[in-house]
């Protein structure tokens, strides 16, 4: 009898304590959308959703881990359509995150580690062809190059990390002869020449008492023509 009492009083302690490890449902209004989710020990846990209240439609929707989010969240335009999904890590984008266009289809796809772009982000055309790919590490962009809808490169930057280093943009005509080169160092231009796509210098830009100026300009077979510096 004694063994009973003392399981039947350990059995009661036990109860409040199930008790408070039960979720609380929390409702919240903002001015055109509506809030539902769940708090334990004062902290976000579980599920998260947003809804519009125009309609109904789910605006966002994810999961909160020890009030962090975590894992794949997904973000909605007020017709319903899927605008962005993110991927998150203790509270962090970590993975991909994809952006949509109106059409449904993917416009951009970005690749984040602790919560700085870090890897090979795209961006796409309404057709789905690949318009512009950047490397980023850990935040910092180190390459960037863009495409023609048939695929061919259309321009070329590799970014040194020492902001002293000087380095080339390089731009293309489809037909894959140069277009245009900059000279850069950081962000400042140190001089620009323009091709005709046969290959023949069209107009030089360098640096004239401090300022960027057009130098030279030829015309198609390599005559040069009359330049205004002021321009």
């Amino acid at each position: 009898m004694r063994k009973l009492s003392v399981l039947f009083a350990v059995l009661m302690l036990a109860i409040p304590v199930c008790a408070q490890q039960t979720p609380s449902l929390v409702k919240a209004e903002k001015s055109y959308y509506d809030i539902t989710y769940y708090t334990l020990n004062g902290k976000k846990e579980g599920a998260y959703k947003e809804v519009y209240k125009q309609n109904g439609r789910t605006k966002t929707e994810g999961q909160y881990a020890n009030d962090l989010k975590e894992g794949v969240w997904k973000l909605y335009r007020i017709s319903g359509a899927l605008d962005r999904e993110e991927t998150y890590h203790k509270g962090l984008l970590n993975g991909e995150t994809k952006i949509y266009n109106d059409n449904k289809a993917v416009a951009a796809i970005e690749v984040y580690q602790n919560g700085a772009l870090n890897g090979v982000c795209k961006t796409f055309t309404e057709t789905g062809a690949l318009f512009e790919k950047r490397t980023y590490r850990k935040g910092t962009l180190i390459s960037r190059y863009s495409y023609y809808p048939s695929g061919k490169l259309r321009s070329e930057e590799v970014i040194p990390q020492n902001p002293e280093t000087v380095y080339y943009v390089k731009y293309y005509y489809e037909s894959g002869a140069k277009k245009t080169v900059s000279k850069m160092q950081g962000a400042t231009c140190l001089g620009t020449v323009n091709y005709f796509e046969n290959g023949q210098v069209s107009t030089r830009f360098t640096i004239v008492n401090g300022t960027l100026q057009l130098t030279e300009r030829y015309n198609e077979k390599g005559i040069p023509q009359r330049t205004n510096c002021n321009c």
